[in-house]
């Protein structure tokens, strides 16, 4: 009985054995016919290429893909063998657990599968870790047609900014005056001077008014004059949308900006059904008024309108419709039309609650060369500003970001096409890009006529990874999947949450997603998703997108 058992587990290991070697030589074989597909395509200018130009052949790809595959295999029967040794020899340097090809089958199956239609896709997606900006991508699809990029155009502005402005960089406003100071009196007019601050807030306004208090002047003889002269007085250039509306996104421009250009006013229902809703308006002044017309009812549902419109020089912003008790607090933002006079009453209105009185009125000018500073409020670090644009896509940062790098540039009254030629300019002279393949019309993306390829973005991302001066700031200022900015909400049940750190572009028919995604094994990919299409396929791209980026975080 022993002698049988033993007999058995002697012919079963002879069989194990025999089956072993055939698989190791079937995967040798395999091995040798993959390096010779290297060897007789290595030479070939085959214009039949998997990635357009890139230089890599289709054949090449064909037998890097059976080299990873065999090299699994080897390394089942015969553990001794390093496959990263095996992908070495045919395919250079190890890329982690996921090959080219696999993360390649991984794309192409999710991008089958979602069926959208022919040359409505631009895809770019490369490497990381290859040192070089201009390094070959490891997939692409329509690379090379130009498509809308949307907001995703904010990366090539926020790279531009931290290479060209200095690091550390703060925005001034000012109060100045050539007045004289006699007790407790200004004996003249006061200046708000206008830096080009995008992030000038009620907070920053509330430091520079309490810094001018410690200069002892509580009664201003003249008047409060804006200068806002740094930049031009066009408030909507002509690459903005021709149709204004009163959103908070279609805010106008202004070198002395308050609060994004934008009123907020909070409504909650009353108490009892029948009053007025409760209305609260971020905030009052002699410029913007408040018109409460809302009603609270019962129940749960909201039924708020807030519209704003210009009446006799002031802002008119009036609330109408009704709320249900039982609803929530709901904010909504409006914009202003003159970021100057806004600005002005509404420092008017701080100095007031600090005891500073105003005799004159408020009204824009240009400062006089013989005035001194009396108060200085600086912004957060430009890196700082640009995270802001980057997280909430700010169109209204990122049309003053631009201007500011002209203002570096020695520009005066600057304009916005001043601000488009910078970034523009940058695109061409250091990124590399050829003017004739790119179209940038607005800095924000928020324009129909911007035109980019997917592989053209891929350089501005691998530009900016290359580079130290820009990376760091550049990568932090991404939404986090699932996390912050415009991702908050996205990737909640993917493997890309917090793994993936993008730029995200939506207007109808447009969809945009351009980054980084990195990976446990340490790989960090750069890519490109752009979709222009119906309008009624863009959710069912933006949720394509976050696959295709997850399936990059696991790559393999």
């Amino acid at each position: 009985m022993t002698q049988n058992r033993r007999s058995l587990r002697s012919s079963e290991t002879k069989r194990k054995s025999h089956s072993s070697s055939q698989l190791l030589l079937r995967g040798w074989l395999a091995l040798s016919l993959a390096v010779l597909l290297i060897q007789a395509t290595a030479g070939a200018q085959s214009p039949m290429t998997l990635h357009g130009d890139e230089g890599v052949d289709a054949g090449a790809h064909v037998a890097a893909d059976v080299a990873a595959d065999v090299a699994a295999d080897v390394a089942v029967v015969a553990p001794v063998v390093d496959p990263q040794d095996l992908r070495k020899e045919v395919v250079g340097s190890p890329r982690g657990p996921g090959s080219p090809g696999q993360v390649r089958r991984k794309l192409k199956r999710l991008i089958d599968g979602a069926r959208f239609p022919k040359g409505s896709l631009g895809l770019w997606v490369g490497l990381a870790n290859d040192s070089s900006a201009n390094a070959p991508a490891i997939f692409e699809m329509a690379s090379e047609q130009k498509m809308i990029p949307a907001s995703v155009t904010k990366i090539a502005t926020a790279a531009a900014a931290l290479e060209l402005l200095p690091p550390g960089y703060k925005i001034p406003t000012r109060l100045m005056s050539a007045a004289s100071i006699e007790g407790d009196r200004l004996r003249g007019d006061l200046y708000l001077v206008g830096g080009g601050d995008p992030t000038f807030v009620s907070e920053n306004l509330w430091f520079l008014v309490n810094e001018f208090l410690r200069t002892g002047v509580r009664q201003i003889e003249g008047s409060l004059i804006v200068d806002d002269t740094l930049f031009d007085q066009e408030r909507y250039a002509e690459d903005r949308p021709g149709v204004r509306v009163d959103r908070a996104y279609d805010a106008p421009m202004g070198a002395m900006s308050f609060n994004w250009n934008s009123v907020t006013v909070w409504v909650r229902p009353s108490d009892q059904v029948g009053q007025a809703a409760r209305v609260h308006m971020d905030f009052e002044s002699d410029y913007v008024k408040l018109v409460n017309q809302s009603k609270t009812v019962a129940g749960r549902g909201n039924d708020i309108s807030v519209s704003r419109r210009t009446q006799n020089g002031i802002e008119v912003v009036t609330v109408s419709g009704q709320i249900g008790r039982d609803a929530n607090e709901k904010p909504y933002y409006k914009s202003i039309t003159r970021p100057d006079l806004w600005a002005g009453h509404s420092a008017v209105q701080f100095l007031a609650s600090r005891g500073v009185k105003l005799k004159g009125d408020v009204r824009s000018g240009k400062l006089p060369t013989s005035a001194r500073q009396l108060a200085v409020a600086e912004s957060r670090p430009i890196a700082q500003i640009i995270a802001d644009m980057m997280k909430w896509s700010s169109n209204f940062s990122a049309e003053t970001i631009s201007r500011l790098i002209a203002v570096q540039r020695g520009k005066t009254s600057v304009t916005a096409e001043d601000g488009r030629l910078a970034v523009a300019n940058w695109l061409s002279k250091e990124v590399g890009l050829p003017s004739a393949s790119f179209k940038l019309v607005n800095v924000a993306g928020f324009n129909r006529g911007n035109e980019f390829r997917a592989r053209d973005l891929g350089k501005i991302l691998s530009y900016a990874q290359t580079h130290f001066q820009i990376y760091p700031e550049f990568l932090t200022s991404m939404p986090v999947a699932g996390v912050d900015g415009t991702l908050r909400s996205r990737f909640k049940a993917l493997p890309g949450a917090g793994w993936v750190r993008a730029k995200t572009g939506l207007l109808d028919g447009v969809v945009g997603l351009s980054g980084y995604a990195g990976t446990r094994s340490g790989q960090i990919y750069r890519f490109v998703f752009i979709f222009n299409g119906p309008a009624g396929r863009g959710e069912d791209a933006r949720q394509l997108f976050d696959r295709l980026a997850s399936a990059l975080v696991s790559d393999g």
